[in-house]
């Protein structure tokens, strides 16, 4: 095959990240078998590949993306949103079990207004992934806003 998998649309989205969006794991694992696709390129709300999945509830995509020891896991988007604290703020406990499971996880991130995931999860009432989040023993209870 010739061609670019990491060419940009008009909208600055490769592939990888419109296929996660969506939910197309069966084109995700296409796009994953060429060593050059950028697992971790941005569109231009600053999300990857993981975000956009963790966001979307996409819990086989997240873990396709997960298996690429390349894939950052604590990448922010523009406005400081992880994967983790997207899915705890959308309500995806299958994710945020995904995510917590990778060793590298920062579970006391911080978007740009100060709220984790705990916080996010918490406000949304989501609480089964409170209790998921609670369990983790790297959540730092201590920590608060001056």
């Amino acid at each position: 095959m010739t061609g670019n998998v990491n060419k940009k649309d008009a909208k600055g989205d490769i592939a990888l990240i419109r296929a996660s969006y969506q939910g197309y794991a069966k084109i995700i694992k296409l796009l994953l078998t060429f060593p050059e696709i950028l697992l971790n390129e941005k569109d231009r709300y600053g999300n990857t590949a993981l975000i956009c999945a963790s966001y979307k509830g996409r819990t086989d995509v997240t873990q396709l993306l997960l298996t690429h020891s390349e894939t950052l896991v604590n990448e922010k988007d523009d406005f400081d949103f992880t994967a983790l604290i997207c899915a705890s703020y959308q309500g995806h406990a299958e994710i945020i079990k995904l995510l917590l499971a990778c060793p590298e996880i920062l579970v006391n991130e911080k978007n740009q207004d100060g709220d984790t995931a705990l916080i996010l999860a918490s406000y949304k009432g989501n609480t089964d992934i409170v209790q998921i989040l609670l369990a983790d023993s790297r959540l730092d209870l201590t920590e608060h806003d001056q």
